[in-house]
């Protein structure tokens, strides 16, 4: 039930009063929020790099609500601490890391600046002390020109629209050979790990220093849910702790202060997001994750081959996806008999102006939810993401059928 904003800001009663509500308001502004809100469990929501709802995952994050803490010291979440500890070894053994640390953190770019972060404690561990201007220029990425020092590259293992992976073992030599930190962005595609069939895309992995995994995208854990690790003991430590006395106090006698672990990451006080994830992974079993994984990479497949194979539809790519995201444009039927030339700037505007209208079209109806975007000069197309584990082959089928439905006439 789709509004637009003006719309939207007339029905709802958004101001905040004076007096107190009553508990009938306050069910009528639940019952509106659920009316006019996108329900991303729902099969045919595609739009963003997460969708469905894990049950156990849910209940977890259920639970974590009731308690409300903050997981910085023990004495406050004792049993988060232990599960955090259990949990992000487990993640980095996955990895292929023998020892280090991490954290959970609230999203994939905050997890990228602390790997940031950490590189260059690494490479100039006096940061702490004289700041930026005790050091030389220094650059995030591999490069020896004019004077600049490199501490840091970045590689993807899973990139946000076509779902490709670097070449982790290649940039780890060259990491290796010049001394720098190498970070890994597997936000999304950090899923595979779990998957014996799938995690060669990220073979060398684990020669990285640091990876970014957010397991409420491929792992369809509540939103939301991410984590960095780094295979270095002490570095989050050195780099980032400040030892405030009126919450990290070293002269507990009660428990060891290295289970305070709020004091080696920036925000200090954090959500607990580690039991929704432990939860989910006690239901379901490295094994029943493993099918997760490899039921979206099957879909995906069969929806790349359902493209191929309709009239009016083209991948973007021609090779088969390298992950879930499928990439492609559609033609209505005045489009078709036109000769495909993405060096034709009239034609590339024809073919971008197809998807905002499509896109509109299933918004109002609320038949299905998919992105679309333009990229490396290529006109706007379509990009499914194929995560939910109810998906069925029908639904590929419905998809594809209600594009066309809505967008033949155009």
């Amino acid at each position: 039930d789709f509004k637009n904003p003006e719309e939207l800001e007339q029905i709802l009663d958004l101001k905040i009063p004076m007096q107190s509500s009553s508990h009938d308001q306050l069910l009528h502004y639940c019952e509106q929020v659920f009316k006019y809100s996108v329900k991303t469990a729902h099969p045919h929501f595609f739009n963003q790099l997460y969708a469905g709802l894990d049950p156990y995952g849910f209940a977890g994050q259920v639970v974590t609500d009731v308690l409300n803490t903050s997981i910085y010291t023990y004495e406050v979440a004792p049993v988060f601490v232990l599960m955090e500890k259990y949990l992000l070894r487990h993640v980095r053994q996955l990895i292929g890391y023998e020892g280090g640390d991490g954290t959970f953190s609230p999203g994939g770019s905050y997890s990228n600046m602390l790997g940031m972060n950490l590189a260059r404690f690494n490479k100039f561990p006096q940061v702490v002390r004289v700041g930026m201007r005790g050091l030389p220029r220094i650059v995030a990425f591999v490069s020896s020109q004019n004077g600049a020092v490199p501490f840091l590259v970045v590689g993807t293992c899973g990139t946000t629209v076509l779902g490709a992976f670097d070449p982790v073992d290649e940039i780890a030599d060259i990491c290796q050979d010049n001394n720098i930190w190498l970070h890994i962005d597997a936000a999304w595609g950090g899923g595979v790990l779990l998957s014996s069939k799938h995690r060669h895309l990220c073979k060398g992995i684990h020669r990285s220093d640091s990876v970014a995994w957010n397991p409420h995208k491929m792992m369809m854990a509540p939103l939301q849910c991410c984590i960095f690790v780094t295979k270095h003991d002490s570095v989050m430590k050195n780099c980032q702790s400040i030892q405030v006395p009126y919450l990290f106090q070293p002269d507990k006698t009660l428990y060891s202060p290295e289970y305070d672990i709020g004091s080696k990451v920036i925000q200090c006080g954090r959500k607990v997001d580690v039991f929704k994830l432990w939860l989910m992974m006690k239901a379901h079993g490295n094994i029943g994750l493993e099918s997760r994984i490899n039921k979206a990479f099957d879909n995906a497949q069969y929806l790349a081959e359902l493209v191929k194979k309709t009239d009016g539809f083209k991948l973007v790519c021609d090779v088969s996806p390298e992950c879930t995201n499928v990439c492609f444009w559609y033609l209505p039927k005045r489009l078709r008999k036109l000769e495909w030339r993405l060096d034709d700037k009239a034609f590339c505007q024809k073919v971008a102006a197809v998807p905002p209208i499509v896109k509109e079209k299933m918004t109002t109806s609320g038949s299905l939810l998919v992105g679309y975007q333009p990229l490396a000069g290529m006109p706007s197309f379509f990009r499914m993401v194929v995560i939910n584990d109810e998906l069925t082959k029908s639904d590929m089928h419905f998809v594809i059928n209600e594009i066309d439905k809505l967008g033949q006439d155009i």
